[in-house]
């Protein structure tokens, strides 16, 4: 499940949530899952001093980002590579090719 992500301004204090229909609906789906991670770029340099973005998975609350890991296999920032995550979480994926004849 993928959405987009809504920011809120609450008490000066700007949070991050799952963007749905419905005011309580995007504070309130996150229950229902048991991995919620956040894409964050976070601005970094490299060794020249060159500014570069680094995109990261957060996997917990923080920083105003809604995140959370159910397994408690995961770092607190993961690359995001999703198959990678899939199986770090101990699952695996089957994928069937298809051959021409």
């Amino acid at each position: 499940f993928v959405c987009k992500m809504e920011k809120q301004n609450v008490d000066s204090i700007m949070q991050y949530e799952p963007k749905m229909v419905g005011t309580k609906l995007g504070q309130s789906i996150t229950y229902f899952f048991d991995e919620v991670l956040a894409l964050r770029v976070i601005e970094d340099q490299d060794d020249d001093g060159n500014p570069v973005a680094a995109r990261w998975l957060q996997t917990r609350i923080g920083q105003g980002y809604t995140a959370k890991d159910r397994s408690g296999k995961l770092e607190a920032f993961e690359e995001p590579n999703l198959t990678a995550l899939i199986a770090k979480l101990g699952f695996t994926i089957n994928v069937e090719s298809k051959e021409s004849a």
